[in-house]
């Protein structure tokens, strides 16, 4: 991920831009930044996500 600053003539070439980086990016890496930031928005220990009333755990055997 990039860390300069880019000026865009338009949002098309901005959303272009992105998707290419994207699609550059490679798998784990974007699995990476998905725990990232699920982490970040739940918090990092189990007992802080599980006392969410928005997640519903259901556990099988």
């Amino acid at each position: 991920m990039s860390r300069r600053i880019h000026f865009y003539k338009s949002f098309e070439e901005q959303k272009n831009a992105e998707i290419k980086a994207t699609l550059a990016m490679l798998p784990m890496e974007r699995i990476r930044l998905a725990v990232q930031l699920t982490k970040k928005v739940y918090g990092k220990n189990k007992n802080k996500i599980c006392k969410s009333k928005r997640i519903t755990f259901v556990k099988t055997n």
